[in-house]
């Protein structure tokens, strides 16, 4: 008798509670906006490059050795979309060389990367954003031009 009653209780009340439940569900699903997918190009990407003078010199170590930098390149990438943050991370690759040294900036719109030999920018050399070794997330910018570096 009490199995049979636990089960008409369960019956008359899980319905009558389950319903509601199933309405917030699906009204919470209409609210949430659609997905992005991640694979894909930045929308409206720019690029912009800075010549950084630094107040205080940085010291940088590459392939061991130690050296202080006075003078970077930051190539500030913008999109019209917020950039997504992901399990890989971003990667500006300028010509040969890969920038993997990066901050979001304007409530991620925007990734600042940091080129610590100007040098290594090659005028002419292309340029594109991706993330790790994801080729279909590559945004391709325009290419860098030493002429256009801005001045801090």
């Amino acid at each position: 008798m009490r199995p049979r009653l636990l089960f008409v209780s369960l019956a008359i009340f899980g319905l009558g509670l389950g319903a509601p439940l199933f309405a917030q569900e699906k009204q919470s699903l209409k609210e949430k906006p659609a997905a992005v997918s991640l694979r894909q190009p930045l929308k409206e990407a720019r690029l912009e490059v800075q010549r950084v003078r630094l107040k205080k010199p940085a010291e940088v170590v590459q392939r061991g050795v130690k050296r202080e930098v006075s003078v970077v390149l930051e190539f500030r990438v913008t999109s019209s979309q917020a950039i997504p943050v992901r399990a890989l991370d971003p990667v500006l690759v300028v010509g040969d060389v890969s920038l993997r040294e990066y901050r979001y900036e304007d409530h991620d719109h925007a990734l600042v990367f940091t080129l610590y030999d100007p040098e290594k920018a090659k005028d002419g050399a292309a340029v594109y954003l991706q993330f790790g070794n994801d080729a279909a997330s590559r945004t391709e910018l325009q290419s860098f031009h030493a002429a256009a570096v801005k001045e801090n």
